[in-house]
């Protein structure tokens, strides 16, 4: 938080005047683009277009000239655990940024490997806040029905009991559950189940048509809009989170308010809160692109082009004109990362979020 909050009222000058004055404080690298599922409502695992994925060489570089900017880091995929460097890639983000929250979303699918990388992120960076998220769509065999692979519920909950199991106090173990037409009418069965796993926080979030996911033909699995309103207001009334540590308090008030400003952003359709992505936040490809978020193919340069420095990247005016189109047509989305930031950036939701965590 401490490296977020002096740099907001710059975020607004940057945002008013279209001229950047700090690197951003929130990354999504995805680190690969490789999946072993097949996703009713992801097509990620059909992507043909991206290039070679950045070796550690060059994502030490990239890393190096943001320096200690950062405060939290989401590192997703594609499966994230299928990089047999995932350790190694974690372990160069810390020497360089120090972050405080490394993030990594995972299908649950690689039990052994998790759990043994997962160690070894926890030695190499000693100071960071890990949070591991495991997507469960639904239970037994609608899950692996959902999520395409058959056999995924059971190993997710073996990769999931592993990680329990590894007990360290800076590891945090969480539930996602992407909510479409598939699974909204089982909600509440699902919602259930994962409160008798005892996880430290169960996120739902509502399926989402992104260029990420490469799934923009698949329109039928957005729930409609009624259901969609109904869902966010029942959530807003769960217990979805261990609130023991400050950290636990934090992410319980954030989900809480993601849920209140998602319903708005659903009934009004239209941006609720001002969206600092492309300058409080970005989105690295694999192969060294960025975008300003994971929702729209805006590309906002190329790292290869600028011997993968992010800095001189982040200046240019490609970069510039995305800040320009993101500001004009006020675009909106669900997306769980960019609205976290927007949240913390909206002075009404910061109050909300500082009389939380501190009550």
């Amino acid at each position: 938080m401490f490296k977020i909050i002096p740099r907001i009222p710059l975020n607004y000058l940057a945002r008013y005047f279209n001229s950047i004055l700090t690197l951003p404080v929130s990354l999504t690298f995805s680190v690969t683009y490789k999946c072993n599922f097949r996703c009713k409502t992801c097509n990620i695992w059909k992507n043909h277009y991206a290039g070679e994925e950045l070796d550690l060489s060059q994502i030490d570089k990239v890393f190096h000239s943001l320096g200690k900017s950062l405060y939290w880091i989401t590192i997703d995929g594609g499966e994230p655990f299928l990089r047999k460097d995932l350790a190694d890639i974690c372990a160069i983000i810390y020497k360089n940024c120090r972050p405080k929250i490394l993030n990594i979303p995972s299908n649950g699918s690689l039990p052994t490997e998790t759990i043994d990388t997962v160690e070894r992120i926890l030695r190499l960076c000693p100071a960071a806040n890990l949070i591991i998220n495991l997507s469960l769509d639904h239970i037994e065999e609608k899950h692996d029905v959902i999520r395409g692979h058959p056999g995924s519920f059971q190993r997710l909950l073996e990769t999931y009991n592993g990680l329990r199991h590894i007990g360290h106090p800076r590891l945090r173990v969480g539930i996602n559950t992407v909510i479409s037409n598939y699974n909204i009418k089982d909600w509440e069965r699902i919602y259930l189940f994962v409160k008798e796993l005892k996880p430290d926080s169960h996120l739902f979030e509502i399926a989402q048509l992104r260029d990420e996911f490469r799934n923009r033909e698949l329109g039928y699995i957005v729930p409609p809009k009624e259901e969609s309103i109904s869902l966010f207001e029942k959530l807003l009334y769960l217990k979805q989170v261990n609130k023991k540590s400050i950290l636990g308090r934090y992410l319980h008030s954030i989900r809480k308010n993601y849920y209140s400003l998602i319903e708005k952003t659903i009934i009004c359709a239209r941006q609720i809160v001002p969206c600092f992505s492309g300058i409080a936040s970005a989105y690295i490809l694999p192969d060294g692109k960025i975008w300003a978020c994971c929702n729209n193919e805006w590309l906002m340069g190329n790292l290869k082009e600028y011997d993968f420095d992010f800095r001189k990247l982040w200046g240019q005016k490609s970069a510039e004109n995305m800040r320009k189109r993101i500001k004009r047509n006020k675009c909106f989305c669900l997306q769980v990362n960019s609205s976290y930031l927007n949240l913390l950036h909206s002075p009404f939701y910061s109050g909300k979020l500082i009389f939380d965590v501190l009550s």
